[in-house]
């Protein structure tokens, strides 16, 4: 399966959102590194970003195709509940093995034009 890498360096930046790339950029990477592996563990993390991301979009996509119920309707409150609920279990998606291959397969790719 070949990712469409020149796609995802292009538009990467509008993907992610300022606060993310702070966040990102101010994680523990060790100083003893060389330059190379800060790099490689920088590209890593935006990697496992990036998958959580488009978790959270594919949990939004599929939570639009269930229609709603007139009985039980939480309204906003339950828009929020799930949107947050979406958040948290895609921030777990890249360590979770059926996932974390998606976010090494984009290392694997990117990492090559390093």
């Amino acid at each position: 399966m070949e990712l469409n890498t020149n796609l995802i360096q292009q538009n990467y930046s509008q993907i992610l959102s300022e606060h993310d790339l702070k966040k990102i950029k101010h994680q523990q990477i060790s100083s003893n590194l060389t330059e190379q592996e800060r790099a490689e563990q920088r590209l890593r993390l935006l990697a496992n970003e990036f998958t959580s991301i488009l978790l959270k979009q594919m949990f939004k996509a599929m939570r639009n195709t269930v229609p709603k119920g007139e009985l039980i309707n939480g309204g906003y409150a339950e828009e929020v509940f799930t949107d947050m609920l979406d958040g948290e279990i895609s921030k777990l998606g890249p360590t979770d093995p059926g996932f974390s291959s998606l976010g090494k397969l984009l290392y694997e790719q990117l990492r090559e034009q390093l």
